[in-house]
């Protein structure tokens, strides 16, 4: 029995990360559709970061992150979960215009939008 719990453990665990990571990369992909439609809708009014903010939900055009409860930007946004630095996939994934790195960690970075040369990109921090 004992054998079969070591062999479970690591198997469990690394398919928990590869959930977490999949998680990550969709909160991802649905951070850049909001901050890209809301970009979209107003496109001519929104010249800097913080104009975009404003279109996010900020009231005073600070920075905004996605919470992935309730699919929008506010204040404090949700945390990604991949955790595991010790991962042996070291492939990645370009989502908005963010490399996600699935060797890297995530734990309480956060979603955020934001412009380059005219296009909504996203990043964490």
């Amino acid at each position: 029995m004992a054998v079969l719990v070591a062999i479970a453990i690591p198997v469990f665990t690394s398919q928990l990360e590869k959930s977490r990571e999949a998680t990550d990369i969709a909160n991802i992909r649905s951070a850049y559709a909001e901050a890209t439609a809301a970009y979209l809708a107003d496109q001519e009014n929104i010249k800097t970061d913080s104009d975009l903010y404003k279109a996010l939900g900020s009231s005073g055009g600070t920075k905004v992150y996605f919470n992935a409860q309730t699919g929008k930007f506010d204040a404090t946004g949700t945390t990604l979960q991949g955790t595991d630095s010790n991962s042996s996939d070291t492939g990645t994934e370009v989502v908005g215009g963010y490399t996600y790195v699935r060797k890297d960690p995530y734990t309480a970075k956060k979603v955020f939008a934001k412009l380059s040369s005219g296009e909504v990109v996203m990043d964490v921090e």
